[in-house]
């Protein structure tokens, strides 16, 4: 019996140590911006960013957080001007995708919708500056455009954790 209790103890010392059971997951929802995700802990933001995009002027915002595995989890959402990149979502798609295979090898894709908006879901071996797994969400929805996405070390792009934060991502009205 004591030999139980030892190993009972010992496991459950090992999993308060682990970053998972450390996290303290918190809910992300930035107002106007129609979305909403789960973090596994309270994200540093980035505030508003204006620059340059083939649609014009546009306005983006992330939120990070990074855990103790050296997983980086990122929601970023872009604000294109009015009526312009709603017009071709697939080529908003393709920019995104593009801008990450820049110094990556596509590994696995799926463009599909989400709440009646296009989507892809992608995975990037990342090259530079040290090999990192991108795991990502990308949602259009009119002029917005949603990405939910996390640089992982090899090994950790299907944790848990990770599972957790894309699928606890929806749209909310605007």
């Amino acid at each position: 019996m004591t030999g139980r209790r030892a190993a009972l103890l010992a496991f459950l010392l090992a999993a308060a140590a682990s970053p998972a059971a450390a996290q303290q997951w918190a809910p992300f929802q930035p107002g106007g911006a129609g979305f909403r995700v789960d973090f596994p802990g309270r994200p540093a933001i980035n505030a508003d960013n204006s620059f340059g995009t083939r649609y014009g002027r546009s306005v983006s915002v992330t939120a990070t957080v990074e855990t103790a595995d050296g997983v980086a989890f990122y929601a970023t959402y872009t604000a294109y001007p009015r009526g312009t990149a709603s017009s071709e979502p697939d080529k908003v798609l393709d920019t995104v995708r593009i801008g990450r295979t820049a110094i990556g090898t596509l590994r696995a894709q799926q463009r599909f919708q989400f709440d009646g908006h296009l989507a892809q879901r992608d995975m990037i071996d990342w090259h530079r500056p040290r090999r990192l797994v991108i795991v990502s969400l990308d949602v259009t929805r009119g002029d917005w455009l949603y990405s939910i996405y996390c640089f992982a070390p090899p090994g950790l792009e299907n944790s848990p954790a990770i599972q957790r934060f894309l699928a606890s991502f929806a749209l909310l009205p605007q």
